[in-house]
C-alpha cells in the first residue's frame, strides 16, 4: 500500500511532463506555407491594354472611308472579322500544339470566314502582292518559329487560297490535313514539334468549327461579332475579347506604326506574370491577328 502514493505520483509527475511539453509544442512558432503567386488574368492584361490604347485617338472618319480607287476591296469592318476569327482560331490549335498548332487552325479559320465573305460579296482573289510575308513580329528571324508565326500563317493561308480556290469548299478536316502536310514539308521545326493524328485531327476540328461557323452578317458590327464569338466560344472567351481590343484600335486609332504598336503589346503580354499558357496563346494570336490584316490588305479581288 505505501508503494500506491508512490505509483500515483510518478502518474502525475507523467501527464505533468506531457503537459508541458504539449504546451511547448503549441507555443512554438507555426509553418505556415506561403501562399502561391496568383498569376496575372488574360482579364487584367485586357484592363492594361485598353488603359495603353487610351493614348490613341480614334480616325473613323478617314479609315472607315471606302477607298477612293477602282481596285475592288473588302470592307475594313470584313478584315477585322477575319482577323479576330484568325486569333480565335490559333487559340484552339495553340492548346493542342502551341504556336505551331495555332499556325494551321488560325490559317483554317481565316481562311473559311474570307471565302465566306468573298462568296457573299460575289469576289475572287485577282493577286496577291509579295509583302503578305512581311510578318515578322520578334528578332525578325526565320528560322526562330516563335517569331515566324505570321509569315508562316500568311504562307498557309496564301497556299490555302491558291490550292482551293474555285474548285469546291473543302471541309474543315480536309484543311487542316492540308495545312499540317504543308508545315511538315516547309518548316523543319514544325516537322520536329508537333504530331497531329487522326484523333487529335478530330479534337481540334470539334473545337474550331464554332468559331468557323460563327453566323454574321453585313449589318452585324464588329462588338456584336465579337460577343456572338465569346458565346460559341466560351473557352476562349477572354482571350477573343483581348484580341478585339487590340484589333479595334490598330484597325481605327491613329497607329503610324502598326508592327511597332503590336511588338509594344506583345512585350506587354511577356513581360507580365501572366501563366505560360495564356502568354503563349495570346501571343500567338496577336502575331496571326497582325498578318491577318497584312495579308488582307495584299489582295486584290475581282469579281467572279
Amino acid at each position: 500500500m505505501k508503494n500506491i502514493p508512490l505509483i500515483f505520483a510518478s502518474v502525475i509527475a507523467c501527464m505533468t511532463f506531457a503537459s508541458c511539453s504539449q504546451e511547448e509544442q503549441d507555443t512554438r512558432p507555426q509553418v505556415v506555407n506561403a501562399p502561391q503567386q496568383q498569376h496575372t488574368t488574360v482579364e487584367k492584361l485586357t484592363a492594361q491594354l485598353k488603359t495603353y490604347n487610351s493614348q490613341f485617338e480614334l480616325r473613323q472618319d478617314v479609315v472607315m472611308r471606302e477607298a477612293s480607287s477602282g481596285k475592288v476591296r473588302l470592307k475594313l469592318s470584313d478584315k477585322i472579322k477575319i482577323a479576330l476569327a484568325d486569333a480565335a482560331g490559333g487559340c484552339v490549335g495553340a492548346l493542342f500544339g502551341g504556336p505551331y498548332g495555332a499556325v494551321v487552325t488560325g490559317a483554317t479559320a481565316s481562311y473559311f470566314k474570307r471565302l465566306w465573305i468573298m462568296e457573299k460579296r460575289g469576289l475572287k482573289i485577282e493577286n496577291v502582292m509579295d509583302k503578305y510575308a512581311e510578318a515578322f513580329i520578334g528578332n525578325g528571324v526565320f528560322d526562330n518559329f516563335s517569331d515566324s508565326v505570321g509569315c508562316y500563317h500568311n504562307i498557309v493561308e496564301n497556299q490555302m487560297h491558291t490550292y482551293y480556290d474555285n474548285k469546291y469548299k473543302p471541309s474543315e478536316r480536309e484543311m487542316l490535313s492540308h495545312a499540317n502536310a504543308f508545315m511538315r514539308n516547309t518548316s523543319d521545326g514544325y516537322k520536329a514539334n508537333i504530331i497531329i493524328t487522326d484523333n487529335l485531327l478530330s479534337q481540334i476540328c470539334s473545337s474550331l468549327t464554332p468559331i468557323t461557323k460563327l453566323s454574321d452578317s453585313d449589318d452585324v458590327t464588329f462588338s456584336e461579332y465579337t460577343r456572338r464569338m465569346k458565346i460559341v466560344a466560351p473557352r476562349h472567351s477572354a482571350s477573343i475579347e483581348y484580341f478585339a481590343n487590340y484589333l479595334y484600335t490598330l484597325a481605327y486609332a491613329n497607329i503610324e506604326d502598326p508592327e511597332q504598336y503590336t511588338l509594344d503589346v506583345i512585350n506587354q503580354v511577356k513581360s507580365s506574370n501572366a501563366s505560360d499558357a495564356d502568354k503563349e496563346q495570346l501571343i500567338s494570336g496577336l502575331q496571326m491577328a497582325h498578318a491577318s490584316l497584312l495579308y488582307s490588305t495584299s489582295i486584290n479581288y475581282s469579281s467572279k
